[in-house]
């Protein structure tokens, strides 16, 4: 098994990396990954919404994120099970956080945050409506529909209230 054939030669592939060279990858990488700078709470944050974002692109554009606009959710098992794994990073990552150095406000949205993550954990592992509750698909398809015409409608008005003030041409 650890030969392969080079022309004419056989070369043992085992002698290009080595047990040895192997652990000591690993441990390294793992290493890196500990002494990595820890995100800033705003960044946490940032990183939080994006996540979420791209998970829940019908919310994304809701709140007038319009990047996600062409997409709609994913509600497989497979997805959950990738948003329950981040969530259950993230609240490590929120717990992990100093509020020591926080103002007041960012301290109250970290309590947020973390009460948010375990709402919606509780969501996926407990309740699971995703799983019962059929509206869950077709609500979230026509809500992404219905939010569309909507958007035209603040653009436009929102262009003709630019002209009016001199800013469009």
């Amino acid at each position: 098994m650890g030969n392969c054939r080079q022309g004419d030669k056989r070369v043992n592939s085992r002698r290009f990396f080595p047990k040895p060279t192997v652990c000591l990858a690993a441990i390294l990488l793992a290493a890196a990954a500990i002494n990595a700078k820890p995100r800033s709470f705003h960044e946490l944050v940032d990183a939080y919404f994006d996540d979420y974002f791209k998970a829940n692109p019908s919310q994304a554009t809701n709140v007038g994120f319009h990047q996600y606009d062409r997409q709609l959710e994913d509600f497989s098992v497979a997805a959950h099970q990738r948003n329950r794994r981040k969530l259950l990073e993230y609240l490590a990552a929120f717990q992990a956080l100093n509020p020591g150095p926080l103002s007041l406000l960012e301290r109250d949205d970290r309590e947020i945050m973390i009460a948010t993550i375990h709402s919606l954990l509780l969501e996926e592992d407990r309740v699971q409506q995703w799983r019962k509750n059929p509206d869950a698909y077709s609500g979230e398809a026509t809500s992404s529909i219905a939010a569309q015409p909507a958007e035209n409608f603040h653009r436009h008005r929102d262009r003709s209230i630019a002209r009016q003030c001199g800013f469009l041409c």
